[in-house]
């Protein structure tokens, strides 16, 4: 009875700290069409003007979420025996979405300095980022 009770403490545990993983982009074969896609600039400076402000916004939400990474660990290793303790984690849900919302423009803006052949090599993203 104690292995079972154990058993279904760990699996609780583990499915709490799951997320689901991003949509995976649309196949390709590698090929790039060439012309606007609907909302990007075209010009290349502009473009890679936008992917600098996008880039800071995400490495802000990734501090964010980070300042707090060490109480939500503490209070999840804890809420095994004090199963309450739980609900005080600061779970980020917003700017979980709003950090795949801003990947999810930096892969058109990507796609978009492609087809337009831009000569600008668009700086990547901070080596921290690991949500």
């Amino acid at each position: 009875m104690n292995n079972r009770y154990l058993c279904l403490l760990t699996a609780l545990f583990l499915a709490a700290c799951a997320s689901p993983a991003l949509e995976l982009p649309p196949v390709s074969d590698g090929l790039v069409e060439k012309g606007p896609i609907e909302g990007i600039p075209d010009d290349c400076e502009q473009i890679s003007t936008i992917q600098t402000q996008i880039r800071k916004r995400i490495v802000a939400i990734e501090t964010e979420i980070a300042s707090s990474r060490q109480k939500n660990q503490a209070l999840g290793y804890f809420s095994g025996w004090v199963p309450p303790l739980a609900a005080m984690a600061d779970y980020h849900e917003d700017e979980k979405i709003q950090h795949r919302e801003l990947q999810m423009e930096m892969d058109a803006l990507r796609v978009s300095h492609r087809r337009n052949e831009c000569h600008i090599v668009p700086a990547k993203l901070s080596p921290k980022s690991s949500l």
